[in-house]
């Protein structure tokens, strides 16, 4: 049991950035290679590499190579269910905010 919390632990860890977020979402939609990433992000490739490498180590991506192009794409589909989740937590818990702050407004 604790090995799995550590494990989850590491997992979140990993996701645990916004530019580890961001790179997830452009990757949603199938696989990419790295300069079209950084290009979509507005980032340096090899801050986009440096996250990519984090991911990968924690099981979140797989990359292939094609010449000197890499691609690397999501490893498992549940991730972006767990990605839709959280976006779906936040935005519930800024409504019940918003809510509970206009309730008690004089």
């Amino acid at each position: 049991m604790k090995q799995a919390l550590t494990t989850s632990a590491e997992l979140f860890k990993a996701l645990g950035h916004p530019a580890r977020l961001q790179l997830l979402e452009a990757l949603c939609n199938g696989e990419r290679c790295v300069c079209d990433i950084s290009q979509t992000l507005g980032l340096r490739q090899s801050c986009v590499s440096q996250h990519l490498a984090v991911l990968r180590e924690a099981g979140v991506l797989t990359m292939r190579r094609e010449g000197w192009r890499v691609f690397y794409r999501i490893s498992q589909p549940d991730l972006i269910t767990i990605l839709n989740l959280a976006h779906h937590v936040q935005w519930r818990s800024v409504n019940e905010y918003s809510d509970c702050f206009e309730n008690t407004q004089p």
